[in-house]
């Protein structure tokens, strides 16, 4: 079995755990995509969370800023398949199919929206309406009409990457964000937008609830 290195650096110290490594993971270039001065909570499957800010994405690993001041910055690497999910207010990235974190969707912002393709060939895309254990109603093009769980093929969450202050995205829906240039992309839909899967059929199904011990 392949295997990847996790290596974490402080100072002089040097720390090396293996890990295997996992399958190839469209999502994963998510993170490679979204701004990497904010900082993000990455549910690890030790059982923790970590805020941190990342610093590259390669196939296998991520390096992360572990701590910084202004004399030094201390830096790491955590292996993909050590990352469960990495979130700002709602997912940016799983590695798992699991319905429960459909029905953990709650706010969709400006642009934002569900897609879900069904076993029939279909596709459909809306706002969430609502959400249970045996399935899931849109609101828009679907016409508020309930799609059975068992259904249902993919659901993608198309939401949009983090703005450069965590706090904006309520600006994003005010005048407010006219004031910040930064913003007016968010404004217009350009180039903002990333696709996170949620839920695959064909997938072992894991709706384990991630509770973890916040680690700083």
């Amino acid at each position: 079995m392949a295997q990847a290195l996790r290596t974490i650096t402080t100072g002089t110290a040097l720390l090396v755990m293996v890990w295997p490594l996992a399958g190839e993971d469209s999502g994963w270039t998510n993170l490679d995509r979204i701004n990497h001065s904010n900082r993000y909570t990455f549910i690890l499957n030790e059982g923790t969370c970590r805020e941190l800010r990342i610093r590259a994405v390669k196939p296998d690993s991520l390096v992360v800023v572990l701590s910084e001041n202004d004399s030094r910055v201390v830096v790491g690497k955590i292996a993909r398949p050590a990352v469960i999910q990495v979130r700002d207010d709602q997912i940016l990235y799983t590695s798992r199919s699991s319905w429960a974190d459909v029905q953990s969707i709650r706010k969709l912002y400006l642009h934002e929206y569900i897609t879900i393709a069904l076993k029939s060939g279909a596709s459909i895309k809306g706002k969430i309406a609502s959400t249970s254990d045996s399935g899931i109603t849109l609101s828009g093009p679907a016409g508020g009409s309930d799609i059975p769980k068992t259904a249902v093929a993919r659901i993608d969450y198309i939401r949009l990457k983090p703005p450069p202050d965590a706090d904006q995205y309520m600006a994003i829906e005010t005048p407010l964000v006219w004031l910040d240039p930064r913003l007016w992309p968010y404004l217009v839909n350009i180039g903002v937008l990333i696709d996170v899967r949620l839920y695959d059929a064909t997938l072992p199904e894991d709706n384990t609830s991630l509770q973890c011990t916040p680690k700083r």
